[in-house]
């Protein structure tokens, strides 16, 4: 389009205003359009650093792994291996969960001593130590248990023993195969484990020095955890709209199980004193069936729960439905 003649003339004057707004337009138009990202290369590789989707409403800090279709884009100084996008897999033969708990020992000399905590066990007093554990394996998504493994100091012979045994549990019922696996983290359930019996290996294992602190970190803190005693905390009444407590032993057995807890621990020091062996393997095999048990009450309750909101909701909409008139028909 030819422009106007003159370059003094007001006439012209616009029509450079004009042409210059234009140009800006079309400037800004470009450089904030959603654009894809696309990858670059440097030396005929990738330097990959932040993951990024093809699309119109993309946003840079909202990454999303699960996607199949994404794009990457390169930042200097970077590894030019390319980015592994993996999702964690489910196998119905290999998820598991182990139902456990362990059996401790404190001293005679130690038993009335005051702790800030409560807790007369310590994994760092010498002394203290751990007598063994009973392990039960459980498939969820089959809905079928497994093989049940039990580890003792007077069948082993030593404390030492004990934990290496335990270490070499875990690992062997791990579900993933290899470092590079994809399958889900092997899950722990007890009830308290989070805050006694995890940290309690994790100690031990590291104190007695059964294997480098990476292995054994990378087997403990690996594992994810059920604690049953947090887990279960909002199926429980409560009249402060955003407080709950852990729960406790005996709240968990009334509750799911409509039966009192077995009586306090303390008393498998005296067993031990007394090598009644056999009876402390009974009771922590007893106290791991009920761990089983709690597990799937838990489950069979929030089930029971959404079928009754949803035989709700359908009441609610039928009852508010419009009522058809004679005409209508």
């Amino acid at each position: 389009m030819a422009g106007p003649q003159g370059h003094g003339s007001l006439a012209c004057q616009a029509y450079r205003v004009c042409r210059l707004t234009r140009r800006s337009r079309r400037h800004r138009s470009r450089r904030f359009a959603p654009q894809p990202a696309r990858p670059r290369q440097r030396g005929g590789g990738w330097h990959p650093r932040l993951a990024r989707r093809a699309a119109l409403d993309n946003h840079a800090d909202q990454a999303d792994i699960g996607r199949q279709s994404l794009r990457l884009s390169a930042l200097r100084g970077l590894s030019a291996a390319p980015l592994a996008v993996t999702m964690l897999q489910f196998n119905p033969s290999r998820t598991k969960v182990v139902f456990f708990d362990l059996e401790y020992y404190v001293p005679v000399a130690d038993r009335r001593r005051k702790t800030q905590s409560g807790m007369l066990f310590s994994p760092v007093v010498e002394g203290h130590k751990i007598l063994g554990g009973h392990f039960q394996t459980y498939f969820p998504m089959t809905d079928t248990f497994g093989k049940v493994t039990t580890v003792w100091e007077w069948k082993s012979g030593t404390e030492r023993e004990v934990l290496r045994s335990i270490l070499r549990f875990f690992e062997g019922a791990s579900n993933r195969q290899g470092a590079c696996s994809s399958d889900a983290s092997l899950m722990l359930c007890g009830i308290g484990i989070s805050h006694s019996d995890v940290p309690t290996l994790l100690s031990k294992m590291t104190t007695h020095k059964i294997a480098k602190p990476t292995r054994i970190y990378d087997v403990m803190c690996g594992s994810r955890q059920i604690d049953l005693s947090v887990a279960t905390y909002c199926q429980f009444s409560s009249k402060q709209r955003y407080f709950s407590y852990p729960k406790s032993k005996a709240h968990l057995y009334q509750k799911y199980l409509g039966k009192p807890p077995p009586e306090s621990g303390k008393l498998v020091w005296d067993m031990y004193d007394s090598k009644k062996y056999a009876e402390i393997e009974a009771r922590c095999a007893d106290e791991v069936s009920d761990i089983a048990q709690i597990y799937k009450a838990m489950f069979d309750l929030k089930r029971r729960t959404e079928n009754d909101l949803s035989r709700l909701k359908r009441l609610v909409k039928e009852k508010n439905a419009p009522v058809p008139s004679e005409s209508d028909g």
